[in-house]
């Protein structure tokens, strides 16, 4: 077998998936930093997911520039079905030996692919790697958070239970992974990336390897589907019940941490989004399933902050607000 270097060297190919939807005012700076990657061998197949805004042109007009060796670009037009419908038209167009997932609104470090491969090719045993992150806004500022991990080496039951992934966009995986499984999930209502990341991880301890650095920008902005609460929690309570039937049943104690998880993160979007009675009620409902979560999670005093300000007059609370968003994101 070669060495990663020969490798790299001469290929393989990386096949990228991209999801697009409504996204014209991001998605040509997304593309651009996958064209901008190291590695020598990049395919990028791109869905517009039935976009209303100008998407479907920005993509068209990206892919006529995507002409020198080693860069390949495809354009998929289909009604819209959902990122995880479009995901599964990507996937069925890919060809590369590893497979990377971006999504339209982020950006990525011009190595991400090149440190990702490495890690697979060092550790046979990986399905999957993934990138830390740090936050950005709307406008592409940093806002200074940058989730953080314990750990280098997780399995399918540690995504479950506190999924430390944050963010799909940068996973790279090998194509035996990929094969292996149906694809994303269009019948869960939220946690579609989440549903795969498992499945992908397969069974097994330290399936999936973490990249220790922040090799992507997530983006944060009004209308995902992560700042839709009631969706969110539909989703994972669709999720728990469709890995309990798998098999994948976290322990007593790994539910309660789970749960407590979520509820903070739940705390957090419900904040954001101006409910702040539901915001102090998640918080409490962390407390209650497992205070130590509250105690590992590195912006527990933001967050406990954030729902204690509610409780100033309108004013007060109004003039911290901007901080606490830039703060508490995950």
């Amino acid at each position: 077998m070669r060495g990663y270097g020969e490798a790299a060297a001469g290929g393989p190919t990386v096949s990228v998936v991209l999801p697009a939807y409504d996204v014209e005012p991001f998605v040509a700076e997304a593309v651009d930093t996958i064209h901008a990657q190291t590695w020598p061998d990049i395919e990028l197949i791109a869905v517009d997911d039935g976009s209303r805004d100008g998407t479907a042109g920005v993509l068209d007009a990206l892919a006529d520039g995507w002409t020198e060796p080693g860069r390949r670009m495809t354009v998929l037009h289909q009604a819209n079905a959902g990122a995880g419908a479009a995901r599964n038209a990507a996937l069925a167009r890919t060809t590369g030996p590893f497979v990377a997932f971006a999504d339209a609104d982020d950006r990525w470090h011009p190595d991400l692919i090149a440190r990702s491969v490495a890690l697979l090719w060092d550790d046979p045993s990986l399905a999957y790697t993934f990138p830390l992150c740090r936050y950005i806004d709307a406008d592409g500022n940093v806002t200074g958070l940058r989730p953080p991990v314990s750990q280098d080496r997780f399995a399918a039951i540690d995504i479950l239970v506190a999924n430390p992934i944050h963010t799909g966009t940068g996973i790279v995986a090998r194509r035996s992974a990929v094969d292996r499984v149906d694809g994303f999930d269009p019948d869960l209502t939220s946690c579609i990336d989440m549903d795969y990341w498992i499945a992908l991880a397969g069974e097994g301890e330290g399936r999936v390897g973490c990249v220790a650095d922040h090799l992507v920008d997530y983006r944060r902005r009004s209308g995902q589907i992560t700042a839709d609460l009631s969706r969110m929690r539909r989703g994972h309570d669709q999720l728990v019940a469709k890995w309990d039937r798998l098999g994948l049943r976290p322990s007593r104690a790994q539910r309660r941490l789970m749960r407590a998880r979520f509820a903070l993160y739940w705390a957090t979007v419900a904040y954001q989004t101006g409910d702040h009675r539901a915001a102090r009620r998640h918080v409490l409902s962390a407390l209650a399933h497992d205070p130590r979560a509250m105690a590992k999670d590195p912006l527990w005093r933001v967050r406990l902050a954030a729902c204690a300000a509610t409780l100033l007059p309108p004013p007060l609370h109004d003039g911290l607000r901007s901080w606490f968003n830039g703060r508490a994101t995950t």
